[in-house]
């Protein structure tokens, strides 16, 4: 008998616990109330509220935050991206966002591709793209969020070489234009008119550092057109073209 009533008394000692926790973090002191976001991204609160089915009046600790991240994620222009909870009603999202670094041509249109070739969105014109053209090269379907495919592996992983080599050397948004139709002769064009002849492309790295010491000098003496030839292991030639 005695053992039973203490029996019981337990029961309902844990009951009422459990209610009171349950009660606890159903109270609207834990429904959601703001987002951090950490890293550089251009997807403001309300966007993520609309992709993610992140909604203000429920309670942080009963969202499903892996169904929210794979929602995000649906977004090519996310690379990644971690869902934290901060007590009371704060989660934090930490993205990684893939950046425009390149344009390529394709029977639909214009390509707009990251560092790794995967594609952000498309475009029919390019009058507001800052970003070079990779011409050259031949593409198979292309389809958003995916990366490019295209028929030349060889050829395509040196587009992102440059691409990656220019962007350390703060190139990128100098250039107009890279051609690989030829890949012993690969040619690029700055936005000022001024041709630049690479050979094979060997030495990208150190030729690209070179390149805007280069072009840095040409636009301080005014020179906006000619051809640099950088295809030798000799120091870089300037002409007029």
């Amino acid at each position: 008998m005695y053992r039973n009533k203490i029996k019981t008394i337990v029961i309902i000692a844990i009951s009422l616990m459990i209610l009171s926790i349950g009660f606890y973090f159903l109270s609207p002191r834990f429904h959601l109330k703001d987002i951090i976001l950490l890293g550089e991204t251009q997807i403001t609160r309300d966007s993520l509220f609309e992709i993610s089915g992140l909604h203000k009046n429920k309670n942080i600790y009963l969202m499903d935050t892996d169904l929210a991240r794979t929602r995000i994620l649906e977004n090519p222009y996310i690379k990644d991206i971690t869902i934290k909870r901060r007590f009371p009603a704060t989660l934090i999202l930490s993205i990684n966002e893939r950046k425009e670094t390149g344009v390529v041509p394709f029977s639909g249109g214009f390509a707009i591709i990251d560092e790794e070739g995967y594609v952000l969105r498309m475009e029919q014109n390019l009058s507001n793209i800052q970003i070079p053209i990779i011409s050259g090269i031949k593409t198979l379907e292309v389809k958003i969020g995916e990366r490019v495919p295209v028929e030349d592996e060889e050829q395509f992983t040196t587009v992102l070489s440059f691409i990656s080599v220019s962007q350390n050397a703060r190139l990128l948004e100098s250039i107009y234009e890279i051609n690989l139709s030829d890949l012993e002769n690969i040619t690029m064009t700055t936005n000022n008119g001024i041709t630049v002849l690479l050979g094979d492309g060997n030495d990208i790295n150190y030729k690209m550092l070179q390149l805007n010491q280069i072009l840095l000098d040409l636009f301080t003496k005014g020179i906006r057109h000619g051809i640099i030839d950088m295809r030798f292991n000799s120091y870089p030639v300037y002409r007029e073209g």
